[in-house]
């Protein structure tokens, strides 16, 4: 027994004693519910308390000697907090994160009946428009569905019916035009609708139409004036001829004003006067304006540009050089807003703000007319004028109260089938002025006029000043000439023998004390490309010469260009010629 036990017992190596780890159950799949590692510890912990205790003073090693956040003893307070494992196991397999444990989403009904309730409390009238055309049944998409009952809806049917009648009661008490043209606009294809949902009706309506009818008549001229009578006209064509003949430019300029009011042909009196500014520059070669020359006067010019885009950067540093400061829009409206400052914003609630409520205020433009010169760019079709009367009578008014006032149009151009002259002829026949028409191609270089009416441009004039030549520019259209037997002076006659620019001169006896009017028929020019030749002195000189005003001006006769009186010859000369002739007879006879 000691020969074959004893043996056997001291070199048989004995079976090690298991330790925490290998009396826990084998190693579970990546499918359980908990990670392997995670099961071990949770059971060990419960199995055996003394084995928690020399891990916690770092006598037993874990498995993931690296800190990981599953193991650390205090998770992240909000659940949003996705943190990662530090594991050396990385973002794969078992590493472990927080989920994101989201809350429950409103329903479609839910959303509906919260969009109705805010824009009842806060919305204007097209956001409840939006929402009434919206959810009526031909409009309804199977995606976009409004899953609420038709009650609802009458709250918000009812809520328009009473903002139309709340504006059109406001703008008949005003009887302003803008404010009726608002409510019109606001009612247009509107009460169709709600008459034959919900039965209502506007008679007052009715009365609206009918004051801006009125309105816009007193604008356009279309309510005919008294007319002159003959007998004026005469005076003013006998005035124009006494003041010619006696070559007096003072009055001559009362002359032509006179003729002007009376209706009278001013064409062949115009080309009399000569007109001058203290601010022309002395120098033969330089531009007609002085660097700085309109410097601390706080002169603006506004173009608004209702066709399509523009680069007009260049023309802006050309104002920035002479001291007028260059402001560009998109819309008319614009010109008009008053201005937004601290003072005026106290006090108004976030819904008024939100309906779009005004500041108050007068617009910069109307504080000090004669500093700023208004230029309308023209759009296609349809005309964003036309239906805006209210800013053509501010317009008008502005001009009248001593603004300059710019008409541009164009051809074809921009992908525009037709010519962009729509906004200029609303402009145009508010002024009782005939309309722009037609297209022309143009691209022809104009020289010097040869003579009054004739194609080119006027070399007289200060505004083409060291212009020798002078691209017309491509896609042009053409101003009537009409225009120059009301008081206008024509500058370029383009190549189709048609006037493509004319102005009202800022003087006394063009304007008075009305501001000066531009109608240009070439607004590719305003580019000043380098390829146009003349076109950046041109334009500039334009522009900064509309911003002169009659008290800037100086009128005088046109005496044009005479040669020195000959010089009396008395007898005393007379004999010593005679003398100094005989001398040299006698003289050559001797030779």
């Amino acid at each position: 027994i000691a020969r074959t036990v004893l043996p056997f017992l001291l070199f048989t190596p004995q079976p090690r004693s298991p330790g925490p780890l290998r009396r826990c159950s084998p190693r579970m799949s990546r499918s359980a519910s908990a990670p392997a590692f995670r099961r071990q510890e949770t059971r060990m912990h419960v199995q055996n308390p003394e084995w928690q205790r020399n891990v916690d003073h770092g006598k037993v090693t874990l498995r993931r000697s690296k800190p990981s956040s599953i193991w650390e003893k205090k998770l992240p307070e909000r659940r949003h907090h996705r943190k990662l494992s530090w594991s050396a196991v990385g973002l794969a397999g078992a590493s472990p994160i927080y989920p994101i444990i989201r809350s429950s989403s409103p329903t479609r009904e839910q959303k509906c009946k919260d969009r109705i309730k805010v824009t009842l409390e806060m919305g204007n009238i097209e956001q409840l428009w939006q929402i009434y055309i919206e959810s009526s049944a031909w409009n309804q998409d199977d995606d976009a569905k409004w899953p609420i009952p038709n009650l609802e809806f009458v709250k918000v049917r009812k809520a328009i019916e009473a903002h139309l009648r709340r504006k059109i009661k406001q703008a008949l008490q005003a009887d302003d035009l803008e404010l009726l043209e608002a409510a019109a606009h606001m009612a247009s294809n509107k009460v169709q609708i709600l008459a034959f949902q919900g039965n209502a009706i506007f008679p007052e309506l009715d009365k609206v139409y009918h004051r801006i009818n009125q309105k816009q008549a007193a604008i356009t001229g279309v309510t005919r004036k008294s007319a002159v009578p003959d007998s004026a006209k005469t005076e003013a064509m006998e005035a124009l001829d006494l003041a010619i003949e006696a070559m007096d430019g003072e009055e001559l300029s009362k002359a032509i004003r006179q003729a002007i009011e009376a209706g009278v042909d001013v064409t062949e009196a115009t080309q009399q006067l000569k007109i001058g500014s203290q601010y022309f520059s002395n120098e033969p070669k330089a531009g007609l304006f002085a660097k700085n020359c309109f410097l601390g006067q706080k002169r603006q010019a506004h173009i608004v540009n209702l066709g399509p885009e523009m680069d007009l950067n260049l023309l802006q540093r050309i104002h920035q050089v002479c001291g007028v400061t260059m402001k560009y829009y998109t819309n008319t409206k614009d010109i008009f807003k008053p201005p937004q400052d601290r003072e005026s914003r106290k006090g108004m609630s976030v819904a008024a703000a939100l309906a779009g409520k005004s500041f108050g205020g007068i617009p910069i433009v109307q504080q000090d007319p004669p500093k700023h010169t208004i230029w309308i760019i023209s759009g296609p079709e349809p005309s964003k004028l036309a239906g805006d009367m209210a800013t053509v009578g501010k317009l008008l008014e502005f001009n009248k109260a001593g603004g300059g006032l710019g008409i541009i149009g164009s051809g074809n151009r921009g992908g525009n089938p037709n010519p962009l002259i729509c906004d200029a002829n609303v402009l145009m026949a508010a002024l009782s002025l005939e309309r722009m028409w037609a297209h022309y191609d143009g691209k022809k270089q104009l020289n010097p006029q040869p003579e009054a009416g004739k194609t080119g441009f006027n070399k007289v004039h200060p505004i083409l000043k060291n212009v020798t030549k002078l691209d017309e520019g491509f896609s042009t259209t053409s101003i009537a000439d009409s225009v120059l037997k009301q008081g206008f002076v024509e500058l370029q006659r383009g190549s189709n023998g048609k006037v493509l620019t004319a102005i009202r001169e800022p003087s006394t006896a063009f304007s008075g004390e009305a501001g000066p009017i531009v109608v240009h028929a070439s607004a590719v020019q305003l580019l000043c490309s380098k390829e146009g030749v003349g076109q950046e002195q041109f334009i500039s000189n334009l522009f900064l010469y509309a911003c002169l005003r009659a008290k800037d001006m100086t009128e005088d006769f046109n005496f044009g260009e005479q040669e020195d009186p000959p010089e009396e010859e008395s007898e005393d000369d007379g004999e010593e010629v005679a003398m100094v002739t005989e001398k040299e007879e006698s003289e050559d006879e001797e030779w």
